[in-house]
């Protein structure tokens, strides 16, 4: 075989070597794949490669590894942890540091989790799957989730019966109803809100790749999704806040109720009475939310010879009253409840979770990065769906107004 059929065999390996780059998986597949190859033709082909035909399947590599990124924050079925994301893009958030130009990762991602072993994610929450309780379960798990793409404005907008006028009723034969019913319709707007936090990274930290994983856990499951349940539960939508459960709830109305000797757990059953009532049956509550100080009072209640009256809930149990799980968080300011029907909630999510590291202010000169996480989200629940929340703004004075004789 002379010199020309040589270089057309070789073109030809290149050129299916180029067309086999969309079957690869991940960028480090592809990079395996490419020493291989190199190794392959340098001992088929010695004297006849050039540099000019490798740095052509370079460049078609990064623009694949580029689409495979896109495709990954679209939203393809194959999700990858924080940590694998980060790991793919720690030679170049390197090079950016040193280079001082700012660098950031979208990681779409809902809920933080730090599994104690070296393969810890940050990732969405599957249901279904067993956790050591965490004395603080994330609120934004109570409610749907709906993650909205790029062109929304900022806003998202619905419509809502405003009114129905039903005026059915008897008539005579062959005789016109007097008057029509009526329906009117409304169209709502939500705005997303935002919940920011950072931290500072020495720069020769940023080059290990667990410690710079660390950090940003820390500061995600530390700061942000605190910030965020305190959000959900008490942001009353003014300025910059987000719209919290509470300022959706109805409050709980004691008139007409008489109960010998009640407690919380009489409380619990009469907000569902009312949710039911005011939804005409269109709703069924799914849980309770209160401070754990709170259920204390009746996990450790005792009968006069010493037995708990609730010993489930004594030695562990979930704190469920009449089929409702009680969830306890201690955000949720003491002597308060709310009960209500969460699948009528929806956090629509503007923005997953960004993080972004970059030099601010005299980072420069002090040889730091700043580690920023930024995420936009809003919580909706409809105006008609709203009496499917019921609050109490003080268990021990709504517990007095429904006790019997009082």
């Amino acid at each position: 075989m002379n010199e020309e059929e040589l270089k057309a065999l070789m073109d030809e390996q290149f050129t299916a070597f180029k067309a086999s780059l969309g079957q690869f998986a991940d960028k480090e597949s592809m990079e395996t794949a490419l020493g291989v190859f190199k190794e392959e033709l340098n001992a088929k082909f010695e004297g006849l490669l050039t540099n000019e035909k490798f740095e052509e399947l370079e460049t078609a590599m990064k623009a694949q590894g580029a689409v495979m990124t896109a495709l990954k924050l679209a939203g393809d079925s194959k999700e990858k942890s924080f940590r694998e994301i980060l790991k793919e893009n720690h030679e170049d958030m390197v090079k950016a540091v040193a280079n001082s130009v700012p660098f950031s990762i979208n990681a779409t991602v809902k809920t933080v989790t730090s599994a104690n072993s070296t393969a810890s994610t940050l990732a969405a929450r599957q249901g279904g799957v067993g956790q050591i309780q965490r004395g603080m379960p994330y609120i934004r798990d109570m409610f749907n989730v709906v993650t909205l793409n790029s062109n929304t404005g900022g806003d998202i907008k619905w419509w809502e019966q405003l009114a129905v006028t039903n005026n059915a009723g008897a008539v005579a034969e062959a005789t016109a109803p007097s008057t029509q019913s009526n329906l009117t319709w409304v169209e709502k707007t939500l705005s997303g809100k935002r919940i920011a936090d950072f931290v500072k990274v020495g720069k020769d930290q940023i080059k290990d790749f667990d410690y710079t994983l660390g950090e940003i856990q820390r500061l995600v499951n530390r700061n942000m999704r605190l910030k965020e349940n305190d959000a959900l539960i008490n942001g009353n939508g003014s300025g910059t806040a987000i719209n919290g459960i509470l300022s959706y709830a109805t409050t709980f109305a004691t008139a007409g109720i008489s109960i010998a000797t009640p407690n919380l757990v009489d409380l619990v059953g009469k907000h569902i009475t009312q949710i039911e009532t005011q939804m005409l049956g269109g709703a069924v509550a799914s849980d309770y939310l209160i401070n754990r100080i709170d259920t204390d009072n009746v996990r450790f209640s005792k009968a006069s010879d010493g037995q708990y009256i609730f010993p489930n809930w004594a030695v562990g149990g979930e704190a469920s009253i009449a089929g409702l799980r009680g969830v306890e968080n201690p955000l949720v300011t003491a002597d308060t409840l709310l009960t209500g029907d969460f699948s009528l909630g929806t956090i629509f999510e503007f923005d997953g979770l960004i993080v972004e590291m970059k030099e601010v202010g005299t980072d420069a000169i002090d040889g730091l990065i700043t580690i920023y996480a930024y995420m936009r989200e809003n919580l909706r629940v409809q105006d008609v769906d709203k009496k499917a929340f019921v609050k109490s703004a003080s268990i021990a004075t709504d517990i007095l107004a429904i006790t019997a004789g009082a």
